[in-house]
């Protein structure tokens, strides 16, 4: 898989044309979608700096959704008309 750095961080590309592109954004674009806060009423401190740190690396005009349950959480970000999918284990960034 093809990957970028954007400010010190590897993230996956995903073409925007392909069924995992296409489904990340419309899951982005979901209206079950929640925010991080709406999530979780008492976030561990783990889950709050994991949150803080991916908050931090995005532009403040971008929006930030979430889903998961108690152990884990995924999140799906639109900045600037660029979609991103953060989970445990894979940073993807879904491209042209």
């Amino acid at each position: 898989m093809r990957t970028t750095e954007i400010n010190g961080t590897t993230l996956e590309m995903v073409k925007a044309n392909t069924k995992r592109g296409q489904g990340i954004i419309n899951t982005f674009n979901s209206r079950y979608m929640e925010g991080f806060e709406d999530l979780y009423k008492n976030p561990s401190e783990t889950k709050k700096a994991i949150y803080k740190k991916w908050e931090n690396f995005f532009s403040p005009s971008a929006v930030i959704k979430a889903c998961g349950n108690c152990m884990t959480f995924s999140l799906y970000v639109e900045d600037g008309g660029i979609y991103f999918y953060i989970t445990k284990a894979h940073n993807i960034v879904v491209v042209d």
